[in-house]
């Protein structure tokens, strides 16, 4: 996974390496997907789907040519070191 910043990292697609949603600094999940328009036919900056995802979830990339489900955990991977 990317880097963590301020305004959180990227979690992409296994296969497509494509975008699927961010990882806040507090750990939550978030996920923002597709377009409304306002009362004259304009693109509104709000999106109809806006989720913040507390837990681990099972995800299926939205681009057509891949659709690979993705596993995201809550808890990122811990790497140990050695105990001798």
């Amino acid at each position: 996974m990317g880097n963590q910043n301020l305004e959180g990292s990227w979690i992409y697609c296994d296969r497509c390496h494509g975008k699927l949603l961010k990882r806040l600094p507090n750990g939550i999940l978030h996920f923002v997907f597709g377009k409304s328009r306002n009362s004259d036919g304009s693109l509104s900056k709000r999106s109809p789907i806006d989720m913040q995802i507390y837990g681990s979830l099972k995800i299926q990339c939205f681009r057509w040519e891949c659709r690979h489900t993705n596993i995201v955990n809550f808890f990122p991977p811990v790497i140990l070191p050695n105990e001798k």
